[in-house]
């Protein structure tokens, strides 16, 4: 399956998209996710395309922004796991996170799942939070 969620602790949601999906894919396993009972209070979002195939254009990229932002139990942040090393993957959340911002969605590109857990963990105004 290319979309697939977990919730592994409250407030977390992760959702995991490998080899290549569509648009309504996306938006059906963000849909799923936070229409989880375990959903319930709200989550932030952890975006797992290290191992995607597919590559989202920003327009793409934002209408998911958009409809996360929709959802009642969408708390407001999201981080991207992308590899560095993966330029193309990595440069486009990049370029993502600075789309998110002017829609005032905080957005964070980690290297990896628990980076991105422990940065959704701290609260967005705590100077320790990992970077």
């Amino acid at each position: 399956m290319p979309c697939r969620y977990d919730i592994p602790r409250a407030g977390i949601l992760v959702c995991v998209f490998e080899g290549d999906y569509t648009q309504e894919e996306t938006l059906a396993n963000f849909q799923q996710g936070l229409d989880d009972p375990r959903a319930e209070g709200g989550v932030d979002v952890v975006i797992d395309i290290t191992n995607s195939q597919a590559v989202k254009s920003p327009d793409q990229f934002r209408r998911v922004v958009q409809e996360l932002q929709r959802h009642d139990r969408f708390s407001g942040r999201i981080a991207v796991v992308a590899r560095a090393g993966d330029p193309l993957r990595y440069g486009l959340a990049r370029q993502f996170a600075a789309l998110t911002s002017l829609d005032g969605v905080p957005m964070e590109v980690c290297e990896s799942v628990s980076t991105a857990q422990s940065w959704l963990a701290h609260q967005p105004d705590d100077e320790s939070a990992p970077g």
